[in-house]
């Protein structure tokens, strides 16, 4: 496994300032006469990302909506924790935060390096049909070990999603997007569900709390995607909250294609167990996907 860097401990109070992000010393604040925008990467509820330039080196940088006199209390904390969080994890496998910018409109701006064939979502679309199986399982491996380095610092990323996980032009995955991550034992039993419904695992669609198994799941469905090419139930026709509901009853599951390799498919089908008690321990995901990568077998077509 890659040595990680934690650069300290991470572990942040409930209430945080604007202060805590600009007045912390282990956070770079960017001039952002230094910052060039090139183009727009995508736009989401809360924020806009773009394609930039910082001292001749391509950046993403996120722009949030709001300014910061127009955020509450609580989204200030929010993104305050998020840029804290993301400050303090350093991993070959994590999108690294170079720092923040503050706009002319005073929005906050998060600076991380730009991971050049953007999301895996993205680059299974355009190439799973020519992806050997060597290198889905380097780049599972990949985001099984960025995920062990969260988990070993107690950090659950509750939104892992293929479309959280960047590519490399040598397709290398990172993980990024930690918005909606946080320590273990924070209560959360009392927020809604956050998430995309695929991944999210069956105890927490059913009112459950966010558990490192919960991030194990939702690997499953990752894994699944490096298999098929999409994410799982994409032929169910049930509107989202049936389908909520049937998850969460098990009666709808994870199902492989006879296609998918059964060392591979036994793990998908391992992750994603609808019991999560049953769900292995990414150190255990690392060691198996080691050992199917010395394994000699193809797909079957």
């Amino acid at each position: 496994m890659p040595l990680g860097k934690l650069s300290r401990n991470p572990e942040m109070a409930d209430s945080l300032t604007v202060n805590d992000i600009f007045q912390d010393p282990e956070i770079n604040v960017i001039d952002r006469s230094k910052v060039r925008q090139i183009d727009v990467l995508g736009t989401g509820n809360n924020a806009t990302v773009y394609k930039s330039m910082y001292n001749k080196t391509t950046v993403t940088v996120k722009i949030f909506h709001l300014a910061l006199k127009e955020m509450t209390k609580g989204q200030v904390s929010s993104v305050a924790r998020e840029v804290k969080l993301m400050a303090s994890l350093q991993h070959p496998n994590i999108v690294a935060m170079l720092g923040v910018i503050l706009t002319s409109e005073e929005q906050l701006g998060i600076v991380t390096e730009y991971v050049e064939l953007g999301s895996l979502t993205s680059v299974l679309a355009q190439m799973h049909r020519d992806m050997l199986w060597t290198v889905r399982l380097r780049m599972a491996l990949d985001i099984a070990r960025g995920m062990s380095f969260l988990h070993e610092n107690n950090v659950i990323h509750r939104d892992l999603k293929s479309a959280n996980v960047m590519v490399t032009k040598t397709l290398q995955c990172k993980i990024g997007d930690l918005g909606l991550a946080q320590f273990l034992g924070r209560d959360n039993a009392s927020q809604p569900v956050v998430g995309t419904l695929e991944y999210i695992a069956p105890e927490v669609l059913n009112g459950g709390k966010f558990t490192f198994q919960a991030d194990v799941y939702s690997f499953g469905v990752v894994l699944y995607g490096l298999a098929n090419g999409h994410a799982p139930y994409t032929e169910c026709s049930l509107p989202a909250d049936e389908m909520c509901s049937a998850i969460i009853a098990g009666r709808l599951a994870v199902r492989l294609s006879p296609k998918c390799p059964k060392p591979v498919a036994d793990l998908i089908m391992a992750c994603t167990a609808f019991n999560p008690e049953d769900r292995p321990s990414f150190a255990d995901i690392e060691r198996r996907i080691e050992a199917l990568r010395s394994t000699s077998f193809t797909l079957q077509e």
